[in-house]
């Protein structure tokens, strides 16, 4: 994605970013300025546990631990405290 806004700076263009990635372009440069913010376009992070049966090589232990470590109010906590710049760039459950 850096690449992108690296790019999209050059052109003098548009695109789509997340809020994270934009962060940390900005604390490069300020080519670029946000034109539009929209909270129902949201960019999802998901966790899925393998099946052991169907990947016997994964370390689903602790795979296993770690999903409960994010699901965790600390883990939670340290996510929704995590910033980029000065600025929170994620939102817990």
């Amino acid at each position: 994605m850096l690449a992108t806004l690296n790019m999209t700076a050059e052109k003098h263009a548009y695109t789509l970013t997340d809020r994270a990635t934009f962060a940390k372009f900005s604390q490069t440069t300020d080519k670029l300025v946000i034109l539009v913010t929209d909270p129902s376009l949201r960019n999802q992070y998901s966790f899925v546990l393998l099946n052991k049966k169907y990947c016997p090589s994964v370390n689903h232990d602790d795979a296993a631990k770690l999903k409960q470590w994010l699901l965790s109010t600390r883990g939670q906590k340290l996510i929704g405290n995590f910033k980029i710049a000065g600025k929170n760039v994620f939102k817990p459950l």
